[in-house]
């Protein structure tokens, strides 16, 4: 659907579905979870996030899943509980019902079978695994890691004029990733950034 034609209850209808849904399971065992001092919790997610026509409000939902994602890993961190997001992709009833039978299902149904995303999940949740906070991919036998970083950017001087022509000028040092941060939480974005803003 286009976002044009998005009406107030196919907004909700996805936000039920694709957050409420996550968040209502999750709530619903975290105090077990933190009783017993252990958790793993699976987030599902998609590389739709990456933006798809016609997607706009799924997007929105999956990516609510990654802030949702990185918040409950900080406070499950004390009590050994883990938080992953796993944007899967598989050949599955829905994929036939709605997409035509062509090719592209051909090779869905040959490369990405969804039971080959279950290896990642498995070890995700596996006791000895630490990793938490992470939006993993799992398409196929490809796995990989998905996750939102900031670019060293542009800072300017005491004194400078700050205008959006200097926003112009400088867009490219904004936009240059050779430089960047991933960061495990808004404080440690915070630590990072504050005193570049102070020493400037």
């Amino acid at each position: 659907m286009l976002f044009e034609s998005t009406t107030d209850d196919f907004f909700t209808e996805m936000m039920d579905v694709h957050v409420r849904g996550s968040f209502n399971v999750t709530q619903a065992a975290w105090p077990h979870m933190k009783k017993q001092k252990y958790g793993r919790i699976i987030m599902i997610t998609s590389h739709w996030i990456f933006g798809k026509e016609e997607q706009s409000i799924y997007a929105a939902a999956k990516f609510a899943l990654i802030g949702l994602t990185k918040t409950l890993c900080i406070e499950g961190k004390e009590y050994n509980i883990s938080v992953n997001a796993v944007a899967t992709a598989g050949f599955t009833d829905q994929v036939v019902a709605n997409s035509e039978a062509n090719q592209g299902q051909e090779l869905m149904k040959q490369f990405v079978p969804a039971a080959q995303a279950s290896p990642a999940i498995a070890w995700l949740v596996h006791e000895d695994c630490k990793v938490t906070g992470e939006t993993v991919g799992a398409m196929g036998k490809i796995v990989t890691r998905i996750f939102v970083a900031e670019t060293h950017g542009f800072q300017g001087t005491a004194g400078e004029e700050w205008t959006p022509e200097t926003m112009r000028d400088n867009w490219n040092k904004v936009d240059d990733a050779q430089e960047f941060g991933i960061w495990k939480s808004t404080d440690e974005m915070g630590a990072a950034v504050f005193p570049r803003l102070m020493g400037a």
